[in-house]
């Protein structure tokens, strides 16, 4: 690239999901290059700032940074989503596009858990990612010796499909190490996050979104989809009428305008006056 004519604009992102997401949605000229992790696209930008670089600039995903870590100090160049990632944006972005899309892959299972739930699925989906949200807190903050990929959310609910109460989610987790055990102070700093997550839709990224869906989908007897196919459905919801909603993008675009006189986005160009 240093051999090459500078693009009007370099859009550093973190993983392949957001290229998925965006890539096809950059104004022409724009390139987007996936650098595998926050601190990449955080570092990379600060260098180029450092060289006097106005082009390149970042997307990263909040995560839970400021649970975990309190605020942060970033490059003027980085803009943070405003959910966990971007598939969360676009799913908050787009309401219904939750339970649009487990329907899509499970009608009979989401309709038996609705009308065992006596609410929207999307609501019950939420319910439970969002508490699985406080369960991350504490572990990431406290680094306790558990995994939690791959967490099996048909293990928190009960035979109406509602959620378990915080001992629930505590039992389910898989521990690392043998010698490892949750005190009952521990078990009680499990229930007082979980009591403070829960609803926050923020707090859940699209994994986890994903992955809770496919819980209680499974758990409701349904067996022929993926996690992974199912959070693809909900990023197909990314169309330009939504992504012109989300915080994130907006800040990017006003950006690109600010320091490069350029789009970063096409969506952005036909957007009502």
């Amino acid at each position: 690239m240093m051999s090459e004519p500078p693009p009007p604009l370099v859009l550093l992102i973190e993983g392949p999901d957001d290229d998925a997401l965006l890539g096809g949605h950059l104004a022409p000229g724009v390139i987007s290059i996936v650098c595998g992790g926050r601190k990449t696209v955080i570092d990379a930008v600060k260098g180029a700032e450092e060289v006097g670089w106005t082009h390149v600039l970042g997307l990263v995903d909040r995560d839970l940074v400021p649970e975990i870590d309190g605020p942060e100090s970033l490059p003027t160049g980085v803009v943070v989503t405003d959910a966990y990632d971007l598939t969360a944006d676009v799913a908050a972005a787009k309401p219904g596009a939750i339970g649009q899309a487990l329907t899509a892959h499970a009608y009979v299972e989401a309709r038996r858990v609705t009308q065992a739930r006596s609410e929207p699925i999307e609501t019950s989906v939420l319910d439970l990612a969002t508490r699985f949200a406080g369960v991350r807190i504490v572990v990431q903050r406290r680094e306790h010796p558990v995994v939690l990929g791959g967490f099996d959310f048909r293990r928190v609910l009960d035979s109406e499909y509602r959620t378990l109460d915080a001992s629930g989610f505590v039992d389910a987790l898989r521990v690392t190490d043998t010698n490892f055990a949750f005190t009952e102070e521990m078990r009680e700093e499990f229930a007082d996050s979980i009591a403070r997550s829960a609803g926050r839709r923020h707090l859940a990224g699209g994994h986890d979104i994903a992955a809770a869906a496919f819980g209680i989908a499974t758990k409701a007897g349904a067996r022929r989809f993926s996690k992974e196919g199912l959070e693809r459905t909900i990023r197909a919801f990314a169309e330009c009428a939504v992504l012109r909603t989300i915080a994130c993008l907006v800040a990017l675009q006003a950006l690109a305008a600010e320091r490069q006189s350029v789009p970063m986005f096409d969506c952005f160009s036909d957007a009502p006056a």
